[in-house]
């Protein structure tokens, strides 16, 4: 639940994106994102809504996002970083390519395989809907990337992914890893946090950046030790 105040911020990020866009293509995709990430923030609110009468602890979608929960903190900084303080092309690096290409399809589509598994249809639809809107976000990303890397810019673009990438691992390794891991039970679990993060990051990301001509971060074999403990020891 602490994604839905973010996902009222990531019109911010994209309404910036329609207004500085230098390209018409960026400019259309930036406003129909806008309206998108304010769908997503409503269906958020609107779900867990029906439950507050059943148990106050559904309120938490709401207050989530504003306490001074250790995660909601994280979850600030990171989003203020890679959504609000940044100009418009950088900002399409750190979500539109980081973010929504690699790391929300861990979030959303490792835990709509798990919900549709344990019968939640309902969670199971809303956050594969959601999925939709953001592959369509990420095609913000690449090529605003390319056009970096062929005017001579890969620095500064490698600099601003190494960045995102390094904090979307930490902050998804503390929503979803545990989510995945602890919280589905284990026959009805589709894969392991380990194993979806093999396919949509390790598998996939890899191969986008690759191909865009940018490196690895210097961090991967960090990364990828992390793999096996760091939501373990964050969950311990």
């Amino acid at each position: 639940n602490i994604i839905t105040g973010v996902e009222f911020t990531a019109t911010l990020y994209l309404s910036r994106c329609a207004r500085f866009g230098r390209a018409g293509g960026m400019r259309n995709t930036g406003t129909f994102g806008t309206l998108d990430e304010i769908r997503h923030g409503q269906l958020q609110f609107s779900f867990p809504h029906e439950f507050v009468k059943k148990d106050r602890q559904w309120d938490w979608a709401v207050k989530a996002y504003h306490t001074n929960n250790w995660v909601s903190i994280a979850g600030r900084h990171f989003i203020e970083d890679v959504m609000v303080t940044r100009d418009a092309p950088s900002s399409t690096l750190t979500n539109g390519f980081c973010l929504e290409t690699g790391f929300t399809n861990v979030q959303f589509i490792s835990l709509a395989a798990d919900a549709a598994q344990m019968g939640d249809y309902t969670f199971s639809n809303i956050i594969t809907s959601i999925q939709t809107d953001e592959a369509r976000h990420a095609q913000i990303g690449g090529p605003n990337l390319q056009i970096m890397v062929e005017n001579g810019k890969k620095d500064d673009a490698q600099h601003v992914l190494d960045l995102s990438f390094w904090r979307s691992w930490k902050l998804f390794l503390a929503l979803t890893g545990p989510a995945v891991d602890y919280y589905s039970p284990l026959d009805r679990r589709e894969k392991s946090f380990k194993e979806f993060m093999e396919e949509w990051i390790i598998i996939q990301y890899e191969r986008q950046i690759l191909d865009m001509g940018i490196d690895r971060p210097w961090y991967w074999d960090i990364f990828m030790d992390e793999l096996n403990h760091a939501h373990h020891g964050l969950h311990m």
